[in-house]
């Protein structure tokens, strides 16, 4: 029977099998999840909900100063004795709240610590839907350890084939997992991992999987990486 190939590509608002976190992806202008690791989100929404607070706090309803205002297209003569601007323009007093400013920040602020909450959730949902059948050690590891038959270079890429004997379904599931790992964690530890560097995009070939990216130097990167788990 032939297998249906799998796409991970991340991130992708397309990509069915990131469904979680293309939703997110989608709905977090300000905060993409592929942008940090699902901890750095974190750090990112507590730093501009402290913001937001201290914009808040600085904002004060009952507030009021007055300002002159410029009025344009006043022809002849000002609507008040004396009104008049240095170049002989007319100008009217207006009330207004100082504080308003702080209000617009906070709002700007709180969405924003929003937006990196709803990335670092989508993120670690990810995570959990590729890796449910694996282990936290499980996860880390490499998966190309003691499994690749052989690499082959492609024109943005790599191409990996397993060993006779290897399990596909389960190790492709594993490379799976183990996008997801990096992109929720990060890549420290996993240095000589092709798996961890960030704009892949992975897809299954029959029973290889392709590593591919749009950046000359990733692609370079992700054949040096991939030779060295040859054995």
């Amino acid at each position: 029977m032939t297998r249906k190939p799998t796409s991970w590509r991340f991130p992708a608002c397309a990509t069915a099998g990131l469904a979680a976190l293309a939703v997110a992806g989608c709905q977090t202008p300000g905060a993409r999840p592929e942008d940090m690791p699902a901890d750095a989100h974190v750090a990112e929404a507590a730093e501009h909900g402290a913001e937001a607070a201290e914009h808040a706090g600085r904002y004060d309803e009952a507030a009021e100063s007055i300002r002159r205002v410029s009025l344009a297209g006043v022809a002849e003569g000002c609507p008040n004795e004396g009104a008049k601007l240095p170049a002989g323009r007319c100008f009217a007093l207006e009330i207004y709240n100082p504080t308003e400013r702080h209000l617009t920040d906070a709002r700007r602020h709180e969405k924003m610590a929003n937006d990196h909450a709803a990335a670092a959730t989508a993120l670690r949902s990810y995570e959990e839907g590729a890796c449910k059948h694996f282990d936290p050690a499980q996860r880390a590891g490499c998966p190309l350890l003691g499994q690749l038959e052989r690499v082959e270079p492609l024109k943005n890429g790599v191409r990996l084939t397993p060993k006779p004997g290897v399990n596909v379904a389960a190790w492709q599931a594993h490379i799976g997992c183990h996008l997801a790992f990096a992109a929720a964690r990060g890549a420290e530890g996993m240095a000589s991992c092709p798996l961890g560097l960030r704009g892949i995009d992975a897809a299954t070939a029959g029973s290889a999987v392709e590593l591919t990216s749009n950046d000359p130097s990733t692609t370079a990167k992700l054949l040096s990486l991939a030779k060295t788990h040859v054995d």
